[in-house]
């Protein structure tokens, strides 16, 4: 964990309201980390740290509205310094400067609120410069995982990630894997906010063997799918394509014909 990035993100969480109604935890996989909330798990991968996050938090919290996973080097910041007008909403968020890391997750969760998307998140740095308008909300195929918010309904459909598609291959078939299948289920919920986007320091270094095949990843969840939703499966790897128009949630995700509870 990079210096500096648990102590940010817990004193964002201290420095904006409502904290009662938030709770942190930490996994670490190098070395163990001294805190109340930091789980050690010795050489996990990715997609298995998040797992055990998820699991622990689900055990703990049953009844959480959202699910937000980042990485360890990720911090938020606003792309403009101004009022932001969001052009679909008609809302407003107050983008201001990145050392008020508290304002900028206050902004976050209010898109989280108003949208309600089924996976969240925000603009991050290997997306296309000239595709994400400030304040706009954009429905896409893909969204980076370094930063991600699942709601609290659709995690029970999307969660645990899927690990039978990971090892020996890439450490990457888990989230493609989970946001194609999002996609599919929720099109048109699957949001992502310009008005913020992810800064990234220096990745930590795994060891993960990186050789990837997304068209396997993409046949094994076709596989698993009702025919219905298994036809939206699309072979996309770029995080900018559009997939329908940003939609409010306006019912369960888990009412979803054919693909129920877990």
């Amino acid at each position: 964990m990079p210096p500096g990035s648990r102590r940010e993100v817990e004193l964002s969480f201290r420095g904006s309201a409502g904290t009662a109604e938030r709770s942190l935890l930490w996994l670490t996989f190098r070395e163990p980390c001294q805190g109340t909330r930091v789980l050690f798990r010795p050489n996990c991968t990715w997609a298995e740290g998040r797992n055990i996050l998820y699991a622990e938090m689900r055990r703990t919290h049953k009844d959480c509205a959202y699910f937000i996973f980042l990485d360890d080097d990720v911090y938020l910041r606003a792309r403009a310094l101004s009022a932001l007008a969001n052009r679909t909403s008609g809302t407003r968020h107050t983008a201001v400067a990145a050392s008020g890391q508290h304002h900028t997750w206050t902004a976050f969760e209010r898109f989280l609120r108003d949208w309600q998307p089924a996976v969240g998140s925000v603009f991050h740095d290997n997306a296309c410069p000239a595709c994400g308008r400030v304040g706009h909300v954009a429905s896409l195929y893909r969204i980076d995982h370094a930063l991600l918010a699942v709601h609290g309904e659709a995690a029970e459909v999307l969660l645990p990630y899927n690990l039978s598609v990971e090892a020996p291959r890439c450490f990457y078939h888990p989230p493609i894997f989970m946001t194609a299948k999002a996609a599919a289920l929720y099109p048109g919920h699957i949001l992502r906010y310009e008005g913020l986007d992810v800064g990234k320091q220096k990745h930590s270094k795994h060891s993960v063997q990186r050789m990837c095949n997304f068209t396997w990843v993409y046949q094994q969840l076709r596989a698993t799918l009702p025919a219905r939703y298994a036809a939206s499966v699309r072979e996309r790897e770029h995080y900018d394509q559009p997939w329908g128009v940003p939609l409010h949630k306006n019912e369960s995700y888990l009412k979803i014909s054919g693909f129920g509870r877990r």
